[in-house]
């Protein structure tokens, strides 16, 4: 969960929950691969990101073996779709 600052803007993201008795860490958390010791912690949003510089490949050209594999080499991938065809 994360809750916007009092002008609205989201600056930090809760880094897990506690289910269960067992810590789920929250998917931005379990992709930066850092092993955080407490679950109610939060962390800093980066913003500085270049959304230009992340590689969109496309699924059905990953299954039709279209996809170089050294581009998926010692990478981190992430499945899902994009909103441009929800409707």
């Amino acid at each position: 969960m994360c809750s916007p600052d009092y002008d609205g803007k989201i600056r930090r993201i809760d880094s897990g929950a506690r289910i269960a008795g067992e810590n789920l860490m929250s998917m931005p958390l379990a992709l930066t691969l850092y092993d955080a010791p407490d679950y109610d912690e939060t962390f800093l949003v980066n913003y500085g990101l270049d959304l230009s510089e992340i590689d969109i490949i496309s699924a059905i050209d990953v299954i039709e073996r279209k996809v170089d594999p050294e581009r998926l080499a010692e990478k981190t991938i992430l499945i899902g779709g994009d909103s441009s065809r929800a409707r």
